[in-house]
């Protein structure tokens, strides 16, 4: 029982050691923006919707940028400005914008 015990925390440390955040970091990444929110493009890839729009507000429309995030599933709507349906690859919080 000892060395079930054992076996089971061993299992249990290296999945927690393993778990995923969902960052990203040092993504080159362009700034988008219309009437539906701010936008980071990246490789004409994936497109995401950014949660803290107010951390790119600086930046103009094409700007390239070194971007570390976070994937946000709940990324809260900020106010409804248009009705465009704009499809995108989901939410990001945008954790440090560098220079590239």
């Amino acid at each position: 029982m000892k060395n079930l015990l054992i076996v089971m925390m061993a299992i249990l440390s290296i999945g927690i050691i393993s778990c995923d955040d969902n960052g990203t970091e040092n993504v080159l990444m362009v700034v988008n923006r219309n009437c539906s929110g701010t936008y980071l493009a990246k490789d004409d890839t994936a497109e995401y919707r950014v949660c803290n729009p107010e951390v790119l507000q600086q930046y103009e429309i094409g700007h390239e940028l070194l971007i570390d995030f976070t994937v946000d599933a709940d990324c809260p709507t900020i106010g409804v400005i248009c009705h465009l349906y704009y499809p995108h690859d989901g939410g990001v919080v945008v954790d440090e914008i560098k220079e590239p």
